[in-house]
């Protein structure tokens, strides 16, 4: 009897020591998740902006607009977020670019010079220190209508589409 009360007492001794060690230890393993996705907020341009063309640059750039816009070879680009983007319109839809697919009119020059001759630009526009003949233009509002209406480009007196020439 005594070796069953002593068999006994070592079983819940066991158990119970058994029960204490169950600390609920956890192992995980990371072997990485998707990618976090940064998306830049939307690009909204209420009304058509006015574009000039500086003699330097080489191509339009929009002027009161709090993005970096430009117009080159019938292509609206923009630059957000250190992305660019292109479109034919000048508030979209845009469709994000390689580096290598902006053309090279565009990137060759850097940003402090774009601003440069954009905002010097626009100050000879607004005082009247520019010649009639000083390309510029303005698209029409495409305002929020359905996509593939339109290029939401004016038309000159001339017939080209969207700047003077």
């Amino acid at each position: 009897m005594r070796k069953l009360l002593l068999s006994s007492a070592l079983v819940m001794c066991m158990g119970s020591f058994a029960h204490a060690s169950n600390v609920g230890v956890n192992i995980g393993v990371n072997i990485g998740g998707p990618a976090a996705v940064y998306v830049n907020p939307p690009v909204v341009i209420a009304r058509p902006p006015l574009f000039l063309y500086p003699p330097k640059l080489g191509f339009y750039v929009a002027v009161g607009v709090e993005y970096d816009l430009f117009f080159s070879g019938n292509v609206y680009y923009l630059n957000s977020g250190n992305a660019w983007y292109s479109s034919p319109y000048y508030n979209g839809p845009w469709v994000k670019l390689q580096y290598k697919q902006i053309p090279y009119g565009i990137r060759k020059h850097p940003h402090k010079r774009i601003h440069y001759y954009r905002d010097d630009s626009y100050r000879k526009y607004k005082v009247g220190k520019v010649s009639h003949r000083y390309k510029h233009f303005q698209p029409e509002d495409r305002g929020h209508r359905a996509e593939g209406q339109g290029k939401g480009q004016s038309r000159n007196d001339d017939g080209h589409r969207g700047h003077k020439r």
